[in-house]
């Protein structure tokens, strides 16, 4: 993965003549009562790196907080799955889970997967990877034929839950999520202070991302998966699935990383990521 050029590509040298329409269309489903700012910091995350469109979908019950604190370029859509399919099409990327309630039809999730079009990519996080555990696996694999990516984003305990493990060995959930990306020829980050992504094949690959002990907090994997779905929807076309997950991965912790210098890290999060980046950036061109 060529990370400088990366960097360069999504956040300087954009085309003077380009307009929101080139840089994709980023779609955010999730939130409940219990946990109305999920969505909001996915939200801040998917802004941050800049694709043309940011869409939120939030019940009635939590809109008003969810619009009082995010970025005020987003946009509301309706309910997925009362969305036309012309709508659906014009999502690059999907983010399904972060604060959703438990009590959700856990068909809804597999609905999405199902409708997965080429060069879509589906993120299920936090609450969608608990959704999509109760579900009978080999069910699931003979029921689904996504055309699209799916990435699961489990910290490791989330991991430790959807194999269905008793311990917390890291080989046995390595090689859990090993089999489990290929029965679903899905991706899976397996979130720690050092990740690991394995690949639709079974690959694994070490992610080589700085430890940021400000990101050992709350919120920090509703930010990243907001991220990554932000950077796909502008860099799908041109790009690998999984250098955009490692490059995500790598941009997230270097940043704050780089805060942590400045600010120390017991006094900032992932929330600070905006600004974190905006300081990133400022530097990496004075440079």
């Amino acid at each position: 993965m060529e990370y400088k050029s990366l960097i360069e590509k999504t956040f300087v040298s954009r085309d003077p003549s380009s307009h929101k329409g080139s840089f994709g269309r980023a779609f955010i489903a999730g939130g409940s009562c219990s946990y109305p700012s999920a969505p909001v910091i996915a939200s801040l995350g998917a802004s941050a790196v800049g694709p043309g469109y940011v869409a939120l979908c939030v019940g009635d019950e939590i809109s008003h907080l969810v619009k009082a604190r995010c970025p005020l370029g987003v946009i509301y859509e309706d309910d997925y799955f009362s969305l036309r399919k012309e709508t659906r099409r014009k999502y690059d990327s999907y983010l399904y889970g972060n604060g959703i309630s438990t009590d959700r039809n856990k068909n809804e999730l597999l609905s999405l997967i199902t409708d997965l079009e080429n060069g879509q990519l589906l993120v299920v996080d936090a609450t969608g990877i608990d959704l999509f555990r109760n579900n009978d696996l080999d069910k699931v694999q003979a029921a689904i034929e996504h055309k699209g990516n799916i990435l699961f984003t489990p910290h490791l305990e989330e991991a430790r839950r959807l194999f269905k493990l008793d311990n917390r060995d890291l080989a046995k959930i390595v090689d859990s999520a090993k089999e489990f990306a290929m029965k679903m020829n899905s991706y899976v980050l397996l979130k720690s202070a050092s990740s690991i992504l394995i690949t639709p094949k079974g690959e694994r690959i070490e992610l080589k991302s700085p430890k940021a002990p400000s990101l050992a907090k709350a919120g920090s994997g509703d930010m990243l998966a907001g991220i990554l779905v932000g950077l796909y929807a502008i860099l799908h076309k041109e790009e690998k699935v999984e250098d955009i997950i490692e490059f995500g991965d790598m941009l997230f912790h270097e940043v704050m990383k780089g805060y942590e210098s400045i600010f120390g890290s017991g006094v900032i999060s992932s929330l600070d990521f905006p600004e974190a980046l905006k300081e990133y950036m400022r530097l990496w061109k004075k440079n």
